[in-house]
């Protein structure tokens, strides 16, 4: 935004030094607000599927100043994926899962934004043959969510004397083997 802002720092005797106290003598004392320019810290949710990206109640902050980046993920949530921490818009990681860190404040404000890792499953694939499992044939394959799970091609065998090939078929809207 256009609109410059500013906090706070302190009183000062009209020299621009923040002052901790005076001491009042036989003469008026004129006290004036030192106020420096400040940027705020925002947190976004990358693509949450749930709750809100956490607030920071202290921004805005002084140019310089150190922010601690907020642990935790606020109620972030995302289907399929784990929070990963904290990462500033040009992708430098300033947390890791649910530490917290820091950093001195630019001249500029400031977006981090959540970082999630899609989670990974496994897929099993049983073979059944006379409607036993065949525990040799059966296959496990670890997939990213949101990866397409590809099938290896069809499968010849011999079981008892009887020639098998091994191929998907559709069956109420799921695929098995035969």
């Amino acid at each position: 935004s256009n609109d410059k802002m500013y906090r706070f720092s302190g009183w000062s005797l009209n020299d621009g030094k923040v002052i901790d106290s005076v001491n009042i003598t036989n003469s008026d004392v004129i006290l004036t607000p030192v106020l420096t320019e400040a940027y705020t810290v925002t947190y976004t949710d990358d693509g949450a599927t749930g709750g809100n990206a956490p607030k920071d109640a202290q921004s805005p902050y002084s140019v310089g100043s150190s922010v601690t980046v907020l642990a935790g993920q606020g109620t972030l949530e995302k289907t399929g994926y784990t929070f990963a921490g904290w990462a500033t818009d040009d992708d430098v990681k300033v947390t890791e899962g649910e530490t917290s860190s820091t950093f001195t404040m630019p001249a500029q404000d400031v977006e981090i934004t959540g970082s999630f890792t899609a989670n990974p499953y496994n897929v099993t694939v049983e073979y059944y043959f006379d409607k036993a499992q065949d525990t040799d044939m059966t296959r496990v394959q670890s997939v990213t969510y949101g990866e397409t799970f590809t099938t290896a091609a069809a499968a010849e065998t011999d079981r008892n004397g009887v020639h098998y090939t091994l191929d998907w078929v559709e069956n109420n809207g799921l695929c098995q083997r035969q």
